[in-house]
């Protein structure tokens, strides 16, 4: 029989497949002619323009990744509870409430109860999780999006956000920045590369200059990189700036790295 971790496994494999073809689409929509065009403006700046909008593929694609990877941490929610590491009497119906809590705020009750901040109440997830261990508990409270600072949650908020808007219309990843590359070359031949990314439809281009003393710049190349981003508020400002793929990279990463080896360990010392 399937267990929880296969499943788990498999849609990671899916996802991945979905980024690498959202890549490949990104990749021949931005490369080819006519993509984008710099023009001088009333003031002689020049101004990139993009002439093309990314397919409807791309929005498709990252919805199903979102879903794969929410799927994912569910089976292993389920395959959790299921084993009844506890020995409990589960409550009748428990599979259909079971799942992985993403919870974006903290629960009203658990104010009401005086657990304003986490860490919370061992099992506070007893409706979704009932019967997990301390040790289980421990690390999904750790996981919760509500939780502040730095950490993996902070990737957990996203994908519950991303998932939240999926159910209800088409994700909204597609707003085209580019980035500036320029690549140096000195007259003693020491080469180096500058980026500056996150410049939108309409910005003008900005460039870098490089300078050392007694070794002048003799040669520039400029280059443009297009790419595409969530325009969505609801996840905040820093990946609403990163690349789509990016974004998805770092969601499917952290299921695959992080979540999955610890529930391997979670079933096996329960």
């Amino acid at each position: 029989m399937i267990s929880g971790l296969d499943s788990a496994a498999a849609k990671i494999v899916r996802a991945t497949e979905h980024l690498d073809a959202i890549n490949q689409i990104v990749a021949d929509v931005t490369s080819k002619v006519g993509a984008y065009e710099i023009i001088n403006d009333a003031t002689g700046k020049e101004i990139f323009n993009f002439l093309i909008e990314p397919p409807l593929s791309v929005s498709i694609l990252a919805g199903e990744i979102v879903y794969q990877l929410r799927s994912a941490i569910d089976h292993l929610a389920f395959e959790l509870v299921k084993r009844n590491p506890s020995g409990i009497a589960l409550p009748v119906g428990w599979e259909k409430k079971c799942d992985f809590p993403l919870w974006l705020t903290i629960p009203e009750e658990q104010i009401r109860c005086g657990h304003a901040n986490p860490p919370l109440p061992y099992n506070c997830f007893q409706r979704e999780l009932p019967g997990i261990s301390n040790s289980a508990f421990t690390f999904i409270e750790s996981m919760q999006p509500y939780n502040t600072g730095e950490g993996h949650h902070n990737v957990m908020a996203i994908i519950a956000k991303l998932s939240n808007i999926d159910k209800h219309r088409h994700l909204n990843p597609i707003l085209p920045r580019f980035a500036v590359r320029q690549d140096f070359e000195s007259a003693r031949g020491l080469r180096s590369t500058v980026i500056i990314g996150g410049f939108k439809h309409g910005a003008e281009v900005q460039s870098a200059t490089m300078n050392r003393p007694g070794d002048p710049i003799v040669d520039m190349k400029l280059s443009f990189l297009p790419y595409v981003t969530f325009e969505e508020i609801a996840i905040g400002a820093g990946p609403a700036t990163l690349e789509a793929q990016n974004v998805l990279q770092l969601c499917t990463e952290t299921v695959k790295n992080i979540i999955i080896p610890a529930f391997m360990q979670l079933l096996k010392n329960p």
